[in-house]
């Protein structure tokens, strides 16, 4: 069994903002992730995966008025820490400032 959890988190105008995302399931094993948020902010985007008890996570960051995920992805081999978050939205609060 394939279990997603995503949350997308945004700093705008100073106020934290947190989405639930869905994926779109194409056929067995292959998801996309459909834009679900809004062009303005600053998001940092949350993926959490879990297959036979192994968990994946990833922490994309998503600048300004990008139409699509291309930003830093960086990958990790557990749940994604409140530490971990933070640390992305001050690298783009740093960047877009």
């Amino acid at each position: 069994m394939q279990k997603f959890m995503v949350l997308l988190k945004d700093l705008l105008t100073g106020k934290r903002k947190s989405i639930k995302l869905q994926f779109t399931k194409n056929e067995e094993g292959v998801f996309t992730l459909p834009k679900q948020w809004s062009d303005e902010g600053v998001w940092v985007l949350v993926i959490t995966g879990t297959y036979r008890g192994l968990k994946r996570s990833a922490i994309i960051e998503v600048g300004k008025n990008e139409k699509s995920i291309n930003g830093s992805v960086k990958k990790m081999n557990r749940e994604v820490s409140s530490v971990d978050i933070e640390a992305a939205l001050k690298k783009l609060k740093e960047k877009y400032s």
